[in-house]
């Protein structure tokens, strides 16, 4: 038992660094060794940074503007608030400060030490260290350099289109809901061809703290991203720290040996290229949201679609085994979709050896995607979530309450209603109990907020808290969706079309879009 604030501090940090470690003697010599001459003959040529990718005084004013004032500043203790009030003068050097560090490849070392608060877990034990959350505070001059870098990043992701389709995580116009919509569109289609589709989500074990630097900076170069951002990138990565903060105690600098760090701006892309060479195959589709994966296959017989699923596997399962990527075969889920309520696959799908079980429901992207998607499943456990958010907020929207209506309708319509309607558009095709189960529980929390009583008219209600009743906007939110946001991509221009493969038979299963369009 650890009573010290410093001890408890340090005993994180040594659970943290193991979790950083964890993949450490993964690999193979084949690719050790080839990843290791890579790096040596990229860093034995000097690399110039093209003066026209240098930074400019409008740019870093632009950047630091942007900078949102409620951000907690790192080790450096300087705010954004503070850096917009800089003087001319200061900014000035400021801008020099960077541009050198672009000039000279440069991240500084004093930019690099994390500052780590612990959070506990929701319903976890506080006695063991894995159970709390690392939320890591950089230095803010970082994030501005961070920025700079990014942009450039990203300009290059996009003239070279370098990011596979199938992976939607940090990119614009990209978003959980499209990936989702994605998803349950190819189960309906296979519903109505009379098909199962198997789906198997695959549960990676740290998956940003355990990035393999060497063999990122490896495939950014394999990437051909311009040699000077890769040498800012392995600067960025090179002997970074992090010091665990309980209390007002620190713990000791702890070094980062994996991972891309947490709450950088660059993390995110670095992490999608990492993950891109992922191997697809010309049985199963695959969709990728940042680290979520979804496997799917698709036949007339489950005990095809796990033959499909397993051929898949056992190439993902070289692939994870080479890079360091470590998975949870315990927390891997298999779901097989279908109207056909006899059949069942006597091939069993397995990963490292682990026989992989059919589960009756998936949870990918915070949906609950049962068998034959009716979610009801996703509709129950949002309604929990739901409730505890309204527990936690009782006290200020009850009758006993000093705040004003507008504010008790404020606290409803950003911590409890996003929570009713996320992923609506996928899901607004339920069936018409789950839509009463949501507009009861909408009901009450207006009674509690407006302090009417249960026979007050429901219209009274909605109108005296201007809030639309729950399937009015679903329904507006939905028709949104699919006539605006999936056009924004050419991938999923097909979401909006009632049977783009021109099969001859007669829709049964709808999706919302299939109204909504037509």
């Amino acid at each position: 038992m650890l009573f010290d604030d410093s001890e408890k501090a340090n005993h994180i940090a040594e659970t943290y660094f193991k979790a950083h470690n964890s993949t450490k003697f993964m690999s193979d010599r084949h690719t050790q060794t080839l990843v290791q001459n890579t790096l040596q003959d990229f860093q034995s040529t000097a690399h110039i940074t093209p003066i026209d990718m240098l930074t400019t005084p409008k740019e870093v004013n632009n950047i630091i503007r942007k900078t949102n004032n409620k951000k907690a500043p790192g080790e450096d203790k300087i705010n954004n608030r503070i850096l917009k009030e800089l003087p001319r003068k200061a900014k000035m050097q400021l801008f020099y400060i960077l541009n050198a560090c672009l000039k000279l490849q440069y991240f500084p070392t004093q930019w690099k030490n994390g500052i780590v608060l612990p959070f506990i877990k929701p319903s976890k034990d506080p006695k063991f260290a894995s159970n709390y959350r690392p939320i890591s505070l950089l230095p803010t001059m970082s994030k501005v350099l961070e920025k700079l870098i990014l942009i450039r990043l990203q300009k290059f992701q996009k003239a070279n289109n370098s990011i596979i389709d199938e992976q939607y995580g940090f990119r614009a116009s990209h978003s959980t809901h499209l990936q989702l919509a994605n998803i349950t569109n190819k189960i309906t289609q296979n519903f109505n061809l009379n098909k199962v589709t198997a789906v198997l989500s695959l549960d990676i074990e740290k998956a940003f703290d355990t990035v393999w630097h060497s063999g990122l900076v490896y495939k950014l170069i394999q990437h051909n991203l311009p040699p000077y951002l890769i040498s800012l990138c392995i600067s960025y990565l090179q002997n970074r720290t992090f010091q665990v903060k309980v209390g007002k105690e620190l713990s000791v600098k702890t070094r980062v040996p994996a991972g891309v760090p947490q709450g950088g701006l660059l993390s995110p892309n670095l992490f999608l290229f990492y993950l891109n060479d992922i191997p697809k195959s010309s049985k199963t589709s695959i969709s990728l949201f940042a680290d979520d994966t979804a496997i799917i296959a698709e036949s007339w017989k489950a005990n095809m679609a796990n033959k499909y699923l397993q051929s898949h596997i056992n190439v993902l399962q070289e692939y994870y085994d080479k890079w360091k990527i470590k998975i949870n075969p315990n927390k891997t889920t298999l779901v097989h979709f279908t109207t056909k309520s006899k059949e069942k696959a006597n091939i069993n799908v397995s990963f490292n050896g682990q026989i992989i079980q059919e589960q009756k429901e998936l949870k990918y992207l915070g949906l609950t995607l049962d068998k034959k998607l009716t979610f009801s499943s996703h509709i129950k456990n949002t309604l929990k979530k739901a409730n505890a958010a309204l527990n936690a907020t009782y006290p200020l929207i009850s009758k006993f309450s000093k705040l004003g209506l507008k504010h008790k309708l404020r606290l409803y319509n950003q911590g409890i209603k996003p929570i009713l309607l996320y992923a609506n558009p996928i899901w607004s095709k339920t069936c018409k109990t789950n839509y009463k189960k949501l507009q009861l529980y909408q009901n009450k929390v207006l009674r509690i907020a407006l302090n009417k009583e249960r026979r007050t008219k429901l219209s009274v209600l909605h109108e005296s808290s201007n809030t639309p009743f729950l399937r009015d906007l679903i329904f507006s939110q939905s028709q949104k969706f699919y006539e605006c946001s999936t056009q924004a991509l050419h991938k999923t221009s097909h979401l909006g079309k009632l049977n783009p493969q021109n099969a001859p038979f007669k829709i049964k299963h709808k999706l919302i879009h299939h109204i909504v369009m037509h």
